[in-house]
């Protein structure tokens, strides 16, 4: 399978790559055109992106330590930094309007920030629309939280 990905996120003429911070909205917005799972950011590599299983270069812009670092580190709250620079690693959600909700884990690698975004497909049920839900668990500890879930959310839950 061939992907042609167009120049996302790419520095305005007269503005050298290497000194650009990375825009990340267009990124996502690439994810969700081209059904993508993955984005990943590492230090001394181009932005990669995963479709279907296969990773690609979303650029030819390799990016340095300080690009990663201001990418993943703008997505960030005060305290989901303070927590980043204690554990040296994070797990968080963005979102963003018209495109979706995307998870973030940025970690150290080799000694530098790195980021990973997963793209969080979401689908609404439609009213009336039959869904089935799996209980899992020992002596309906989850089926209890499952149901206290549905009747917070007004949700109308038939059991057979």
């Amino acid at each position: 399978m061939s992907v042609v990905i167009e120049d996302a996120g790419a520095a305005p003429d007269g503005v050298p790559a290497s000194t650009q911070p990375v825009n990340i909205k267009p990124l996502l917005r690439l994810m969700v055109e081209k059904r993508a799972s993955d984005l990943f950011f590492s230090p001394n590599a181009p932005i990669k992106v995963k479709i279907e299983g296969q990773i690609y270069p979303v650029n030819k812009q390799v990016l340095n330590v300080e690009q990663v670092r201001q990418a993943a580190f703008g997505l960030m709250t005060p305290a989901q930094l303070a927590q980043f620079e204690r554990d040296q690693e994070i797990d968080f959600a963005v979102s963003e309007a018209g495109l979706g909700r995307f998870r973030v884990n940025v970690f150290r690698q080799r000694g530098n920030p790195a980021m990973v975004m997963r793209y969080i497909a979401v689908r609404r049920i439609d009213v009336g629309e039959e869904l089935t839900i799996n209980y899992s668990g020992e002596g309906g500890h989850h089926e209890a939280e499952t149901d206290d879930w549905f009747e917070r959310h007004d949700v109308v839950l038939i059991k057979d």
